[in-house]
């Protein structure tokens, strides 16, 4: 099969070819402007930097003179900033010995020194004084968990046992009297007698039972509870009188008998 080309195919291929060369030509034409632009900014980057090198010699120059240390020592001082203007000062003097700023300089380090001496003291004395009131403040605390511990364990001592509770700490008593002598409790009970001086008495309800106890003087060695009563240091109390008896196990007699040393004794009167 033949093909022919026409006239409208020749234009066609004509009109692309054209365009084709356009297109490549724009490309070019673009690339050129970019890679002018990016010399044009490398060469003002370049001038830019010699600049800059040249600003900062210029500030060196200027920064390196006895003048400059001896305002920024100075202005340092002024804020407030003692070390650093110290240090500032101590510069000057040593790069400059011969500069007529010298001879301050040195004074302005010794008043500085003694300002730094100062400081650091007052900052020592502080961190001290809150050392002591932290550690007077836990030895406070510590003394006074300790008496609130002591103040439970004494309202403990005087709270009255049940009358079961009682009878259970007797036997407790009676069957392991050196582990408990000393222990202090609180009874209730009825006087039944009084006992060489001593008011004996039984626990329970008041009746005679196993239980009994003698109730003596509250202070050791041989004074009796009426002797403590003459003294003025405890009620007087009677047969059949009820008493609650806050005392310290001393101890079980040969006829069972537990013996408590009185330290509070309240006298609760007659009752039926």
């Amino acid at each position: 099969m033949e093909t022919k080309f026409t006239y409208a195919t020749y234009l066609r291929v004509g009109v692309l070819l054209i365009f084709t060369i356009l297109l490549i030509s724009c490309s070019q034409n673009e690339t050129d402007a970019l890679k002018n632009d990016l010399s044009a900014l490398r060469s003002k980057n370049s001038r830019y930097e010699k600049k800059i090198d040249s600003l900062q010699k210029e500030i060196a120059l200027l920064t390196a003179t006895d003048q400059y240390y001896y305002q920024q020592a100075v202005a340092l001082g002024d804020s407030q900033r003692f070390i650093e203007s110290r240090d500032a000062f101590q510069s000057l003097v040593t790069k400059f010995p011969l500069s007529p700023y010298t001879s301050n300089a040195k004074q302005q380090i010794s008043t500085l020194n003694s300002l730094i001496a100062r400081e650091e003291k007052r900052i020592l004395d502080e961190q001290r004084r809150l050392e002591k009131f932290q550690r007077d403040s836990i030895a406070n605390e510590e003394k006074r968990m300790r008496a609130e511990q002591k103040r439970r364990q004494d309202e403990a001592k005087y709270v009255v046992r049940s009358p079961q509770e009682a009878i259970n700490e007797w036997k407790q008593f009676r069957t392991n009297e050196a582990e408990y002598k000393g222990t202090v409790t609180t009874w209730r009970l009825r006087v039944a007698n009084i006992f060489s001086e001593n008011p004996h008495g039984y626990l329970g309800e008041g009746g005679y039972s196993d239980y009994q106890v003698t109730v003596l003087g509250n202070e050791e060695g041989y004074w009796t509870y009426a002797l403590d009563v003459y003294l003025g240091k405890m009620p007087k109390v009677k047969v059949k009188d009820w008493i609650v008896v806050t005392g310290r196990f001393v101890g079980i007699s040969d006829d069972n008998v537990v013996a408590l040393r009185a330290i509070r004794v309240k006298n609760e009167g007659y009752q039926e």
